[in-house]
């Protein structure tokens, strides 16, 4: 399992099939979920500790599936996911 707001080290465990944790009300948390929008599982945005402690109990179940995650590594939208990677330098120098 992973946690985060706007790291490209969030697509890399995605590929690992890693629950993936977005915390949602952060700066620069907008640009992964554009991204990750188009997956049906896999990604969960989070507010609170509580949310987290929900996750980790079953990790297992919340693993993207391999379509999720050919989904987001497809080169359907690689144009999207340059603006959003673009996106996500520009945050990291604020």
């Amino acid at each position: 399992m992973q946690a985060g707001v706007y790291s490209t080290a969030l697509f890399e465990g995605i590929g690992f099939y890693l629950p993936t944790l977005i915390l949602e009300n952060v700066y620069g948390a907008d640009s992964i979920l554009n991204v990750c929008n188009k997956m049906n599982s896999g990604i969960y945005k989070i507010n609170s500790a509580d949310e987290v402690l929900k996750y980790l109990k079953n990790p297992e179940n919340y693993k993207p599936t391999e379509s999720d995650v050919q989904l987001l590594w497809s080169n359907s939208d690689l144009e999207e996911e340059e603006k959003t990677i673009k996106s996500l330098m520009r945050t990291r120098k604020k």
